[in-house]
């Protein structure tokens, strides 16, 4: 598999978010030089790297994200 961050891009993804949530997470990836899109591409590069998730999920840290997640919809 090639670099997905330094790939050519030739497909497009389609996600629906919050307004206010899409708002928030970019000037978060702002701060440390990023776009949306460029945060996405390093996710799924990092996701692909190891396989799965790149981050660990347990269920306490699943109910809390859900719970977050949920509160911000």
């Amino acid at each position: 598999m090639k670099n997905v961050v330094s790939a050519p891009k030739t497909d497009m993804f389609r996600l629906r978010i919050n307004p206010e949530v899409r708002s928030e997470i970019e000037e978060i990836y702002a701060k440390n030089g990023l776009t949306l899109t460029q945060a996405i591409n390093i996710f799924i590069q990092q996701s692909i790297n190891v396989g799965g998730l790149p981050f660990s999920v347990t269920e306490d840290n699943a109910e809390y994200i859900k719970a977050q997640s949920m509160k911000r919809l």
